[in-house]
């Protein structure tokens, strides 16, 4: 969700969150930490200078960004000879396509069970307006 906080006026920024159930009760874990909070910030107060985060969740935990995305995109360029593009965010939901499905194709290529599989569902949710976009494939 987006909320208004003290820490960065003037806009709304995204809170997420995990939610567990351990023994019968529950907890929550913010998955957005200041450094990301400040960068979606500076993003919102100044958006022709400064680039938009881009946080991937698999299983809850934010673990590929611009760097990891970067690197993906070289062993691509490797694999298949030639320079593989870089991406956009307005195409945000296939680069969580392409992720998902290599690695669940890559789980079928092994021989193990299937921990990550299809269909690949996205959730957008933008700061401006009260609909969001679901994407299913």
């Amino acid at each position: 969700m987006w909320v208004t906080s003290e820490r960065f006026p003037d806009t709304k920024i995204p809170v997420v969150c995990e939610i567990n159930r351990t023994q019968g009760k529950y907890s929550y874990q913010g998955k957005l930490g200041v450094d990301a909070l400040q960068s979606i910030y500076k993003h919102r107060m100044d958006p022709e200078h400064n680039p938009y985060l881009t946080v991937f969740f698999a299983a809850g935990l934010p673990h590929l960004g611009a760097t990891e995305m970067a690197s993906l995109r070289s062993l691509f360029s490797t694999i298949v000879g030639a320079q593989v593009p870089a991406g956009s965010s307005l195409y945000l939901n296939e680069y969580v396509r392409l992720l998902i499905t290599t690695v669940a194709r890559l789980y079928a290529a092994s021989g193990l069970p299937a921990y990550v599989s299809e269909p690949v569902e996205t959730l957008y949710l933008p700061p401006e307006t009260i609909y969001g976009v679901s994407m299913r494939f």
